[in-house]
């Protein structure tokens, strides 16, 4: 939590039960505020020539449609995927910019959670941010929800590699 910034949501810490047992997984509300909804980190991270991969565990609270993404501001570059939480699929995966090739994949373990994970190989040198956005019905980011939309998040992890590993918790 301490390392998200939450744009136009609130984050409360540890409300269910996360994929490894324990009740520490994340509800994120969104705000009632037109505009965009989300989690990310400023990873800092200049991705070229080498592909990362992020992936989120993630869990339908009221609400299911969001988007996952590594990408600079305003989506100029990088790629995201499309992810309905209550059915487990995933859109074909979106590439900003001068990116080509991301791909994506999502994996059911049970009780509603799903590991997403996106994976994008750089092409410019610039900094990027892995981030959950909650989006509308249709899948746009940028929107006027009622404010009482939720989902669940929990072990966030960005790693160098064309796919996600074991889970790394860290502290």
């Amino acid at each position: 939590n301490a390392y998200w910034t939450k744009a136009n949501v609130s984050a409360s810490a540890d409300q269910t039960v996360a994929p490894d047992g324990t009740t520490t997984a994340e509800l994120i509300t969104s705000g009632a505020a037109a505009g965009i909804h989300q989690v990310y980190n400023a990873t800092g991270l200049t991705i070229i020539a080498t592909s990362y991969t992020q992936s989120f565990y993630l869990k339908a609270g009221t609400y299911d449609k969001v988007l996952v993404t590594i990408a600079t501001g305003a989506f100029a570059l990088g790629g995201g995927v499309n992810v309905d939480l209550t059915t487990g699929t995933l859109g074909t995966p979106i590439n900003y910019g001068a990116h080509v090739g991301a791909t994506a994949a999502i994996q059911e373990l049970g009780n509603g959670w799903y590991r997403v994970s996106l994976t994008i190989t750089g092409t410019i040198a610039v900094a990027y941010y892995s981030a959950v956005t909650i989006t509308d019905a249709s899948y746009t980011a940028s929107w006027d929800p009622i404010g009482t939309e939720t989902i669940y998040i929990w072990g966030a992890q960005l790693e160098a590699g064309a796919f996600p590993t074991s889970y790394i918790p860290t502290v």
